[in-house]
């Protein structure tokens, strides 16, 4: 009995003076001392969330049958894209609380992750078809046309040209994915970016 209760009673001394003496140091540590160490704390896991999706989701997925480099061109790209569109979103104050910065980079970083997922979930089960260039000869060039009178037209509205360029997109989008299908019942060239397929070309 004797042996239960020093075995009871030692972890438990041991406890209470770790609590008593972490107590004690905290009273001598000022409130932003401790905030800056959580930062410092936050930016380690910042780099550990990119770490993981440049390397995790771009490197790792080139060893995929299927996928090959182009999965680290895909990667890149989207990260690039999302966390900058994050800050964006969110010094617009549609998130509510802005918060500190690297608040908003570590919640970007698991945007873009979700963002990956989703995205290799979808292009792994899609299949492109050459839809006789429509969408980039007419297509891409409006979009740059609006990104780039967002940045060199002076007094635009910009709401109004953010919406105009989300429009353009989503019926691209709907108009490829309704090409394709269509095409897709009458079948498509084998090599479907090669010109010479369509074109009678002269020896």
């Amino acid at each position: 009995m004797k042996k239960l209760t020093f075995y009871l009673f030692a972890p438990l001394t041991m406890l209470l003076l770790f609590i008593v003496s972490g107590n004690v140091s905290a009273q001598g540590v000022t409130g932003d001392v401790i905030a800056n160490l959580t930062d410092v704390q936050k930016y380690y896991r910042a780099i550990h969330v990119m770490a993981m999706l440049l390397l995790g989701f771009g490197f790792l997925m080139v060893f995929v049958r299927k996928y090959g480099r182009s999965a680290l061109t895909a990667t890149f790209l989207l990260v690039s894209i999302s966390v900058p569109l994050y800050y964006f979103l969110s010094n617009s104050g549609i998130f509510g609380d802005k918060g500190s910065e690297i608040d908003k980079l570590i919640l970007a970083e698991f945007g873009a992750a979700s963002l990956l997922i989703t995205a290799g979930a979808v292009l792994g089960r899609l299949k492109i078809i050459d839809t006789c260039g429509v969408s980039n000869l007419h297509g891409i060039p409006g979009l740059f046309g609006g990104l780039v009178a967002l940045i060199v037209v002076s007094g635009i509205n910009y709401p109004a040209q953010l919406s105009g360029i989300g429009l353009t997109i989503v019926i691209a989008i709907i108009a490829g994915i309704i090409s394709g299908k269509i095409l897709s019942f009458f079948g498509h060239p084998p090599k479907p970016y090669l010109d010479s397929v369509g074109f009678d070309v002269e020896d």
